[in-house]
């Protein structure tokens, strides 16, 4: 009997946990989709990329007609690469033609006469050689090589131009990708500690109120088994979510702010409480997913437990 109660409570808590896991994530897309987070992630990269910290150059490579097409507006980042307007993503072969022809025009290599893609790229080698001296000539001099290279047959240079540039580009955009999951979990984290502290999402009391009413607790996992029998919750559900969370026993209910921090005991518990909840919610809600549907499956495969208004 302790052993299934144990199960249960655990069921419930991670039940809890999943439920705003996924208001999370669903609040994490919405509010990186209103802000342009990708976007400003993407324009932030370009200039590192480049050597380009005021972006005006990384503007003359975006506005490119090449790239032009994928956005609307202008592209930029603010606060910190955390808002920003423009495409989420570049392939790599448009940033490598914006790239030349943004040079060519900037070098002055007959930037008024439109040329071919494969003429433009079997140009370069002297591009790049007319650059000013810096970083990004020296690192596109390594890739592309020098203007002697112009003996090779044109096909050739081409090639080797665009696949060296669009290899040096996705390397690059594997490190945003990097910089960008580092943000998101920090945001992830503000909405958590936000979302917790607003709901009051205490686990220690959860578990406390989850031990001593088996009713609650029994409502709880049935719930838990119909989730995992319907698969895991998507953030755009938003009506399971509403429903996920009004049967759990969280919230103010009555309580005040400075109730929660009305003793040091309080205050202990109450701190202790919602920081498990944010740590927890911070492991995703896969995870919790999966650590239920295994613990409903012990449940499952044990002996039921005994009605206590049977005896």
């Amino acid at each position: 009997m302790f052993g299934s109660v144990v199960l249960e409570l655990f069921i419930g808590v991670a039940f809890l946990f999943l439920a705003l896991s996924i208001v999370i994530t669903a609040a994490q897309e919405m509010l990186t989709g209103l802000l342009g987070m990708r976007s400003a992630n993407l324009v932030v990269a370009l200039r590192n990329l480049l050597e380009d910290p005021d972006g005006s150059f990384v503007r003359e490579v975006m506005e490119h007609p090449a790239m032009r097409h994928l956005y609307r507006g202008k592209p930029r980042s603010g606060v910190f690469g955390l808002m920003g307007n423009g495409p989420s993503y570049v392939p790599s072969s448009a940033f490598a033609t914006a790239l030349l022809d943004a040079l060519r025009s900037k070098n002055g290599n007959g930037a008024t006469l439109p040329v071919a893609v494969d003429e433009l790229f079997g140009m370069a080698p002297e591009i790049v050689r007319d650059m000013p001296e810096g970083v990004l000539k020296r690192s596109l001099t390594l890739m592309i090589g020098q203007a002697s290279d112009l003996d090779r047959p044109l096909q050739r240079r081409a090639e080797m131009a665009e696949r060296r540039l669009a290899q040096w580009f996705d390397e690059s955009m594997d490190r945003a990708s990097g910089w960008y999951k580092r943000k998101s979990q920090f945001v992830s984290v503000l909405l958590s500690i936000g979302l917790v502290v607003a709901i009051n999402a205490n686990a220690l009391t959860y578990m406390e109120l989850l031990w001593k009413d088996s009713n609650l607790r029994e409502g709880i996992v049935a719930a838990a088994e119909a989730t995992a029998a319907e698969g895991q919750p998507l953030p755009d559900d938003t009506q399971a979510l509403l429903d996920d969370l009004a049967i759990l026993p969280i919230g103010w209910q009555g309580q005040s702010f400075s109730d929660a921090f009305c003793t040091a005991q309080e205050s202990l518990k109450t701190l202790a409480g919602w920081a498990i909840t944010v740590l927890a919610i911070s492991l995703g809600a896969a995870f919790w997913f999966d650590v239920m549907k295994k613990a409903l499956a012990i449940r499952a495969s044990g002996p039921k437990p005994a009605n206590p208004a049977a005896g």
